[in-house]
C-alpha cells in the first residue's frame, strides 16, 4: 500500500512540483486493514458487531496515513482528533446501515467535506501559520 500511495504521489503534479509520500512503510496494520475487511462477508453476527466497531477507527487510522505528504516546503496534513473523528465516521456508518445503504452516497460526500475541513497545509521552518484548504 505504500508503494501504491508513493506511486500516486510521484506521478501528480501541480505548479511543477510532485508531490513526496511520507507513510512508512511496513505498517503490518495498514496491509491487515485489506484482509480483515474481506473475510467480513463469512462473519457470524456477534462477530459483525465487532467489525462494525473497529471499521471506524482503523479507517480513520488509515486515511490519516495517506494524508501524509509534502509539497514543496509544504506538509499536507489533517487536524483532527481521534475520538471525535472516529465518532463522526461511526455515525456516518450507522447511517448507512440503518438505510441499508442508501445513505451511503450522502455519508461518502459527508466525510469528503468533514475531512477536507480538516486538512491543512503547513509550511516548513518559515513559521507560517497553517493555511486551511
Amino acid at each position: 500500500m505504500r508503494k501504491i500511495a508513493a506511486y500516486l504521489a510521484s506521478h501528480t503534479e501541480y505548479g511543477g512540483a510532485r508531490p513526496e509520500f511520507l507513510g512508512k512503510g511496513g505498517a503490518g496494520w495498514v496491509e491487515g486493514i485489506g484482509r480483515r475487511c474481506e473475510c467480513a462477508p463469512h462473519l457470524h453476527a456477534d462477530h459483525l458487531r465487532l467489525v462494525f466497531l473497529i471499521f471506524a477507527p482503523l479507517m480513520y487510522l488509515l486515511y490519516r496515513w495517506y494524508v501524509n505528504l509534502r509539497w514543496k516546503d509544504v506538509a499536507i496534513v489533517w487536524k483532527t482528533e481521534f475520538w471525535p473523528s472516529v465518532g463522526f465516521l461511526m455515525g456516518q456508518l450507522a447511517l448507512t446501515v440503518v438505510t441499508l445503504s442508501f445513505y451511503w452516497p450522502v455519508a461518502f460526500v459527508k466525510c469528503l467535506a468533514y475531512f477536507a475541513g480538516k486538512t491543512a497545509f503547513e509550511r516548513g521552518a518559515d513559521g507560517d501559520r497553517p493555511a486551511r484548504l
